[in-house]
C-alpha cells in the first residue's frame, strides 16, 4: 500500500464581508476586467487584472484568498443576480446595514431614549447633505 500524499492549502472559503464583496464587484466594473467566453461574462482567472485585484483584496482585508476564490465569487453574484444589477444589491445591503449601525448608536448614546440636540446643528448638517439623519442627530448632540 502506498503512502497517502495530503496537500495543504489555504481555504478560500473564508467568510466574505459585503464590504469586501463590494469592492470587488465595483473593482471587476471600474478596471474593465471582464471577458466574453462562450457568449458569457466571466472573470478570468488567468489574467493580470484579476490577479492584481485578489491581492489589492487581500491587502485591504487581511484575507489570503486566491484568484480562483475572486473568479468564483464573482460568477456565484453574477449568476444569481445578474450583472451589474449585483452591484447595486451589495452597495444597499451595505448601506441598511450602516443605517441600522447608526441608528442603534443613537439609541445606546442617549440616556432613557432621550437626547438634548441643537436643532439648528442638526439642520444644517441634514440640508448640507454630509450626515444622514441618525449621524447628523449625532453630530448634534449637546452633552
Amino acid at each position: 500500500m502506498g503512502k497517502m500524499i495530503y496537500t495543504i492549502t489555504k481555504s478560500s472559503a473564508k467568510r466574505w464581508s459585503d464590504e469586501e464583496t463590494f469592492m470587488m464587484l465595483k473593482a471587476v466594473q471600474d478596471r474593465d476586467l471582464l471577458e466574453v467566453y462562450g457568449g458569457k461574462l466571466h472573470l478570468p482567472e488567468k489574467s493580470k487584472g484579476t490577479a492584481k485585484l485578489t491581492k489589492d483584496l487581500n491587502d485591504k482585508f487581511g484575507k489570503d484568498r486566491s484568484v480562483a476564490a475572486v473568479s468564483a465569487r464573482f460568477y456565484e453574484f453574477q449568476k444569481q443576480f445578474g450583472w451589474p444589477e449585483c452591484i447595486d444589491l451589495v452597495g444597499g445591503a451595505i448601506a441598511i446595514d450602516r443605517l441600522q449601525k447608526e441608528h442603534d448608536d443613537v439609541k445606546d448614546q442617549s440616556d432613557d431614549g432621550l437626547m438634548l440636540i441643537d436643532v439648528h446643528a442638526f439642520h444644517h448638517h441634514v440640508i448640507h447633505g454630509n450626515h444622514d439623519y441618525n449621524s447628523a442627530l449625532l453630530a448634534a448632540r449637546v452633552d
